[in-house]
């Protein structure tokens, strides 16, 4: 588990309509952070949308895809929202 959530981290996937428990399994960390810190930020006045559901199949085609192109597993887990750790775990064999 991680104890220090990335707060900018967060507040991007939650604006690109990620579910908690979808950040919460890409930061390797708990729903109940994650609840305290979007209850946090909410008091302060930041709003988020409705989550969608991202088809789990495309975007681990996609990061496969950029892994075997070369890019590193640290962008391919900036692009797709995912933390490093959880790509190498995914990939072990890339």
């Amino acid at each position: 588990m991680n104890s220090k959530i990335d707060r900018d981290q967060f507040i991007r996937m939650r604006k690109r309509g990620l579910s908690k428990a979808e950040i919460s399994r890409r930061l390797e960390c708990s729903s109940k952070q994650l609840g305290r810190i979007e209850k946090e930020l909410t008091e302060k006045g930041f709003e988020f949308p409705e989550p969608v559901r991202i088809d789990e199949e495309i975007e681990t085609i996609t990061q496969r895809v950029l892994l075997k192109m070369g890019v590193t597993s640290s962008e391919v887990g900036r692009v797709t929202g995912v933390s490093r750790q959880a790509i190498y775990k995914k990939f072990a064999e890339c």
